[in-house]
């Protein structure tokens, strides 16, 4: 992948947009609150789904595995899980009336 024309977007090497990516997700694991999780979730979606396209150049344009792509994926895939599990445990998904009827009961989300 780093030899190929792929090696690149619009001059940016793919290096540093998977260290920005990285970065982050880093940022989101110590931001607080809904921020934090949206930011990683965001960022993950982003990855996975970049990460995936280039599977498929790898697959079928470029003809050959990169390695550190794979690993690539193989964390994305489980940031996005960690992401997901983040959002479900926060309660992020309940609606407005699922929020109120469980504050009513007296439970914590």
């Amino acid at each position: 992948m780093q030899n190929s024309e792929y090696a690149q977007i619009a001059g940016v090497s793919l290096s540093y947009l998977g260290f920005i990516t990285y970065a982050l997700m880093l940022i989101s694991a110590f931001l607080p609150g809904f921020p934090g999780r949206l930011l990683g979730l965001v960022t993950s979606v982003g990855g996975l789904l970049f990460s995936l396209w280039l599977l498929y150049a790898e697959l079928f344009l470029i003809k050959a595995i990169c390695p550190w792509c794979v690993a690539s994926l193989v964390v994305m895939v489980l940031a996005f899980a960690v992401a997901i599990w983040r959002i479900v445990k926060a309660g992020d998904l309940r609606s407005d009336d699922q929020a109120k009827a469980t504050d009513a009961d007296g439970a914590t989300g």
